[in-house]
């Protein structure tokens, strides 16, 4: 069902409103090309209710949230890893300044990571409903690479360990 909408535009209105408004209504003019009156019919859409997101998203792919959650235990696990080679002597190797400043506690390194893997799931879920093998793809190497990182961080640990 549609609703139908009357607009005027009279003079004393603003610049921008008769530039927004002649945008979308047909201007009728006087034989001179001066402005009369506009006035049209728009139709707008019924207000509609929400629907909830799991009936808006169907194609978002089955193995996303498993993914995502094998996504957090991995990031657990990089986090941990880090720190128990950098406590047996290893240095960290991520230039950035948030990674320097996150490793110097173990507090302060699971909360980074327990931010990126939030910020990392909600952006691919929200990806998901319109891109939902661009996402799946996405989890899929992010879950390869940081399984890669976890390997080498546990290696690097157990080779600074045997070498004490």
């Amino acid at each position: 069902s549609r609703t139908t909408t009357t607009a005027r535009l009279r003079a004393g209105h603003s610049i921008s409103s008769w530039f927004l408004l002649a945008l979308f209504i047909p201007v009728e003019t006087a034989g001179s090309g001066s402005l009369v009156v506009l006035e049209s019919t728009v139709e707008l859409p019924a207000p509609t209710r929400a629907a909830p997101e799991a009936q808006r998203c169907r194609q978002r792919p089955r193995l996303l949230t498993p993914m995502l959650i094998g996504y957090a235990g991995l990031q657990a696990a990089d986090a941990h890893s880090t720190l128990r080679a950098l406590d047996a002597g290893a240095v960290e190797a991520n230039p950035s300044p948030v990674a320097q400043w996150a490793v110097r506690s173990a507090p302060r390194a699971y909360a980074v990571k327990a931010g990126v893997t939030a910020g990392t799931g909600w952006a691919l879920h929200r990806m998901a409903c319109q891109r939902p093998r661009v996402s799946f793809w996405m989890i899929t190497a992010l879950n390869t690479l940081q399984a890669v990182i976890v390997s080498h961080n546990y290696k690097v640990g157990s080779r600074m360990r045997a070498a004490r």
